[in-house]
């Protein structure tokens, strides 16, 4: 025999009602329509294909990493300062060949020199080269770099990267030079690089 239960909520064999997924359109007016879904909040993020959970500095950070005339003005810093380094290995190397220079040329001075002369003289040989090249490297890293910063003359900048590769022959900031010269020559070669300083020497 069945028992006989009153008409009321709190029945035992009452199944809960089903919610409604937050994924579900509701219907004020009626039942809840399980064949619809709404629409993705991220739709906008992924359709530009961006990261919908990026926060807004990541997204402006890649933006600006982008940026030719970002990246332009960055090198061109960077030349400034290698330069500014250069012309400071120049003066060291000037003041080495005045001393050397001047002790090879008094007179019972050089006898002083341990081992060959003409070694000495070699030296003061490769002061002279090394100093002249950093002197003339240096000073055109800074100023193609200061011109490069408002993006004006990029064969300069170009001169100024490939002339950093000579440094090899002087020994001194050749592995900065190396590495400088061919993020620079990357950077400046691009065609989105091309098209910045065009623009820029337009306006």
């Amino acid at each position: 025999m069945t028992p006989n239960y009153p008409p009321s909520d709190d029945r035992p064999d009452r199944e809960p009602p089903l919610e409604a997924s937050p994924y579900e359109e509701r219907s004020t007016d009626g039942p809840v329509d399980a064949g619809k879904s709404v629409e993705n909040p991220f739709r906008d993020h992924l359709d530009d294909g961006g990261n919908p959970y990026a926060s807004p500095t990541a997204q402006e950070t890649r933006a600006g990493s982008a940026d030719p005339a970002k990246r332009v003005r960055e090198v061109a810093v960077l030349l400034v300062i290698h330069g500014a380094l250069l012309l400071l290995a120049a003066a060291f190397f000037v003041l080495t060949l005045v001393v050397f220079g001047i002790q090879a040329t008094t007179p019972g001075a050089a006898s002083e020199f341990p081992g060959d002369p003409h070694v000495w003289w070699l030296m003061l040989g490769y002061y002279g080269i090394a100093a002249i090249i950093l002197i003339i490297v240096g000073g055109l890293q800074i100023y193609a770099g200061f011109r490069n910063y408002r993006l004006r003359n990029r064969p300069l900048g170009l001169a100024a990267l490939s002339l950093g590769l000579a440094l090899i022959f002087t020994c001194y900031c050749a592995p900065t030079g190396l590495v400088l010269g061919i993020y620079g020559l990357t950077v400046y070669l691009k065609q989105s690089t091309i098209l910045a300083f065009e623009q820029a020497r337009a306006t």
